[in-house]
């Protein structure tokens, strides 16, 4: 997506002179990326003897990044450079798909590193650009761990995301990684290009005054000028709707709508959504400025369809209902036939679907930076031992250091800066011989006796013990090992039982028995608690169906005093006047307990605009616990994640 229809000055450097339209096409993509002169300077250093060989492009939805890495490789081949291109968000997140996605854009096919290191190799310089590397967070310790240590001297790779790069990638590659952050547009920047562009003083200063920069925003607000609907325009919702009613397309707000509800739209998903006769106003859907295209098909970029799916879901909740239905009943019969490379696809749509907030976010986790997971070391056990003995104790220490002894395989952690295990998790399957490992251990003796009694015809997990030296369930590294945990899960598409074991907090908590856990058995002397999850003859695909189908959660009950309508709050009989950012607030946070509300969707919701800095929620969360005094600890700060309302009964939390 290119970020200005607009020439520009910053011609790119070691360009030999164009003799074909190619050439001027490629030359044409970087004189056109407006006020990304510094940026691309830094990409070019991939190039440069002694260069580093990694470059991580970040920055948040619509800032640019994919527009950068597009000008950064259409030149390379005027330099004798060659480059491939892969789009994370349509490859399975697996190693083997990633490497088969790299090998097929070098026009070659294999399955392992070996052989696409053998198709790398030579003198000749290439470039991998990995645009959207977030929907890759799955593989995310194997391709620092194992895919860019392998790769050729001669290679360079350049990828792109909206979080800023893990810390391990740059503890592992010093002086050979570099981080590239993306920003808004400076003023006087975007100024001479829009004046350049054909607008007149005061419309340039209009659109600047709408997108502040942000790159997505400025050309949407540079079109909805062109066609002289920018003056009725305050907000990025009213930006939308000035350039969908321009469009003068009967079926486009319908398709908006659609597209706003689910992860992708194609063709055939939107005849499913509202029938046939839709489609003719498909191409002006897929031309509108916040519409995007990757492998998978069209969809809005994020800013742009969290606004329109949360305006649809209050203001027409039964459009929404009919429309996500309709999806569902499409996604899941898809799944029905779909091949291997396939199903992860219809997997992620219809897990997006999930309106459970906590469901949800066992399978989505806030976009917080997450520690990388990956198979322990050796070396690594003893910190898993002292971990365990730690939080609870030597008995179920010497229970783990014969799992050790059994499956060091079977370990995996979550991992600091430095290289220290944050978090660990234990999970065995039904194949691995784990007779006498039963014999020291009596919670996997009870599992197994309960399969031996229901004898399931399919394959069962055992996850053993997780645990993270942060007793905080929230913490980071905890929420990393769940992640990666279902990726697990995913890999087993023919699953029938999950063992799991489980605190007392979590058998009495909804969320386990949301996800369709049951509890098997209570903590007793010498035998931890535990859970169950039986999947439905159809497997994977049954129990996401499953939760997908469920009802939307509702907010825990509020026990404090808020009168919303008059922003009021009553504190210790006194009333205490809200200003509307804090009532906006408090409103959200109660609506969505016992949830966490991220940063993010408190900026989307209650401002309505994707560039405010989180600095400004936390001004407005000091305020209102200022003015709640006594009550402040209602609104509990869950670190690097976002805000949870807490009820008085802390068990509702």
């Amino acid at each position: 997506m290119a970020l200005l229809p607009l020439s520009g000055p910053a011609a790119a450097q070691g360009m030999t002179k164009p003799t074909t339209i190619a050439d001027l096409l490629a030359r044409g993509s970087a004189e056109s990326l407006i006020g990304r002169t510094r940026e691309l300077g830094l990409l070019s250093e991939l190039l440069a003897p002694g260069g580093p060989a990694v470059a991580y492009v970040h920055g948040p939805y619509g800032i640019g990044k994919s527009a950068l890495l597009a000008a950064f490789q259409m030149p390379l081949a005027l330099r004798g450079i060659g480059s491939v291109r892969i789009d994370g968000g349509a490859v399975e997140p697996q190693a083997e798909a990633v490497i088969a996605a790299l090998a097929s854009a070098l026009g070659a096919e294999c399955r392992t590193l070996p052989e696409l290191v053998s198709i790398l190799a030579g003198d000749r310089r290439t470039v991998i650009v990995i645009d959207n590397i977030d929907a890759l967070r799955l593989v995310a310790g194997w391709l620092r761990r194992d895919l860019v240590p392998a790769l050729p001297a001669a290679t360079r790779l350049a990828v792109a995301g909206r979080l800023p790069p893990p810390v391990a990638w740059m503890a592992d590659l010093g002086a050979m990684f570099m981080s590239v952050p993306l920003v808004p547009i400076q003023r006087d920047v975007a100024l001479a290009a829009l004046r350049e562009g054909g607008l007149d003083g005061g419309a340039a200063d209009r659109v600047w005054e709408i997108s502040c920069g942000h790159p997505l925003t400025l050309r949407m607000a540079l079109q909805a000028a062109r066609a002289g609907t920018l003056e009725a325009v305050d907000t990025l919702g009213d930006l939308c709707e000035a350039i969908v009613a321009g469009a003068g397309e009967p079926s486009l707000r319908q398709m908006v709508q659609a597209a706003a509800v689910v992860r992708r739209v194609t063709r055939p998903l939107l005849a499913a959504m509202l029938g046939d006769d839709a489609l003719d106003g498909f191409d002006a859907f897929a031309a509108l400025p916040f519409v995007a295209l990757d492998g998978e098909g069209h969809y809005l970029v994020e800013p742009v369809r969290r606004l329109k799916s949360t305006r649809l879901l209050a203001v027409e909740p039964g459009i929404h209902a009919g429309l996500r239905a309709a999806a569902v009943t499409w996604i899941t019969g898809q799944l029905g036939s779909a091949k291997r490379g396939e199903r992860w696809r219809y997997m992620a749509d219809l897990l997006y679907l999930v309106e459970h907030a906590q469901v949800r976010d066992a399978f989505f986790p806030a976009d917080a930076p997450l520690p990388p997971v990956e198979a322990a070391t050796p070396a690594d056990l003893t910190e898993v031992l002292d971990i365990t003995e730690a939080r609870v104790g030597s008995d179920e220490r010497r229970i783990v250091e014969r799992w050790v002894e059994a499956l060091p395989h079977r370990f995996n952690v979550a991992r600091g800066a430095r290289g220290e295990v944050l978090a660990f998790y234990i999970c065995a399957s039904s194949e691995d011989d784990v007779t006498e490992l039963a014999h020291a251990d009596p919670l996997l003796a009870c599992w197994r006796a309960d399969v031996a009694a229901r004898r399931p015809s399919r394959r069962v997990l055992f996850i053993r013990q997780m645990l993270a030296r942060d007793p905080d369930d929230a913490a980071p590294e905890a929420a990393a090992c769940m992640l990666d945990l279902k990726r697990y899960y995913f890999e087993q598409w023919s699953l029938a039982r999950v063992y799991t074991a489980a605190s007392a907090v979590k058998i009495a908590g909804p969320l386990m028995r949301r996800l369709g856990f049951r509890p098997l058995s209570p903590a007793r002397d010498r035998l931890p608690g535990s859970m169950v999850l039986d999947l439905p003859g159809a497997g994977l695909v049954g129990w996401v169906s499953a939760l997908v189908g469920g009802t939307p959660e509702r907010a825990s009950p509020s026990d404090l005093a808020f009168a919303r309508d008059r922003r009021e709050v009553q504190i210790d009989g006194a009333c205490v006047r809200l200003t509307r950012l804090e009532a906006n607030v408090l409103a959200l946070l109660i609506d969505r307990a016992p949830a966490v509300v991220s940063r993010e969707d408190l900026i989307d919701a209650v401002w309505r605009r994707e560039f405010v800095g989180s600095n400004v929620v936390d001004a407005v969360v000091r305020t209102l616990r200022r003015k709640l005094g006594p009550e402040s600890q209602r609104i509990e700060t869950v670190p690097k994640a976002g805000y949870r309302y807490v009820t008085a009964d802390p068990a509702a939390s």
